[in-house]
């Protein structure tokens, strides 16, 4: 059975997956926003674009800026759905520099711990080659021997 709190996009953190924040920090970065249902430049369509009219004043629609260049002007209903809209926004980005953070700690700990368990295989095998080197009969032993009869025949 997988573990709760991981997925196959990885490390899942306040139900958000690597790759989410990832295309978070990287819209994050351009910092550039629809001001009226906060999504990103990077996405396929603006959820705006679906607004029916009523969200709308003097019928302009995003994209469709009069001859004078002004933005759309929203309705009550426009805004009260804006409003919950860079709500979610703000609940998605508030906490990114966090969950990017922990998993780079994720990562670094998982290399140390990967460190950690090989240093305990390399000094099983040291300890298990010293002690054939050096049981009685070893290579290791017979070595010791001659050094030390070489160093009191001189």
């Amino acid at each position: 059975m997988p573990h709760p709190w991981k997925t196959d996009a990885g490390l899942v953190i306040d139900g958000y997956s690597q790759e989410e924040d990832q295309q978070f920090w990287e819209d994050d970065a351009r910092g550039i926003f629809c001001p009226h249902c906060a999504t990103p430049d990077s996405a396929f369509c603006c959820a705006c674009d679906d607004w029916p009219e009523s969200h709308w004043v003097d019928g302009l629609y995003p994209g469709h800026n009069d001859l004078y260049g002004r933005l759309p002007n929203l309705s009550s209903y426009g805004i009260e759905e804006s409003d919950s809209l860079w709500r979610v926004h703000d609940e998605a980005y508030a906490n990114l520099g966090y969950r990017m953070k922990r998993r780079q700690a994720r990562k670094n700990w998982i290399i140390l711990k990967n460190a950690v368990d090989t240093r305990h295989i390399a000094l099983y095998w040291m300890q298990h080659t010293q002690e054939r080197l050096c049981a009685p009969g070893g290579a290791g032993r017979a070595t010791d021997l001659a050094d030390f009869q070489n160093e009191f025949d001189q």
